[in-house]
């Protein structure tokens, strides 16, 4: 059942999952099998999973874009101190974190760091792929404007 997750080709799936049969003979038990209803009704059940996993994975994606496309630097900064100190990472949001690319920091021989250096993820880049994943762009978006445009003239 896994193999034709993967490869929804019944023949080729069962070639893969027992040992090389003849091609006819992997071509009818592979088609004998999806009549069979529990294999059918396992099928439609790891499909289903595969479905939830890839909506989990699309969220994530957006979350990520999100979350550099709407980042503001000032969270990672303490606002109370003088001149400009980068809070603790534990006191820095998670959202906040995943915008930054990289952080320099110089270690004294005495064990203090000096923060050199922070660069965040492109931020620009973000928010044009999040628009395009959201359908803000392209040939949609613009007959969208289009109508919402004569819809209130």
């Amino acid at each position: 059942m896994a193999e034709y997750l993967t490869d929804p080709n019944a023949a080729r799936a069962y070639r893969t999952a027992y040992a090389p049969p003849a091609p006819a003979t992997a071509a009818a038990n592979g088609s004998r099998l999806l009549r069979n209803a529990e294999v059918w009704k396992a099928v439609a059940d790891g499909r289903a999973e595969l479905e939830q996993q890839a909506v989990a994975t699309r969220r994530r994606v957006l979350e990520e874009l999100a979350a550099v496309a709407f980042s503001d630097l000032s969270d990672l900064f303490d606002p109370t101190g003088p001149g400009l100190r980068l809070l603790p990472m534990a006191h820095i949001p998670p959202t906040a974190r995943r915008a930054v690319h990289r952080i320099r920091v110089r270690v004294e021989p005495n064990g203090t760091a000096e923060v050199l250096e922070v660069t965040f993820r492109d931020k620009g880049r973000a928010l044009a792929l999040l628009a395009k994943l959201l359908g803000m762009t392209g040939r949609r978006a613009g007959a969208r404007r289009k109508q919402q445009r004569k819809a209130t003239a």
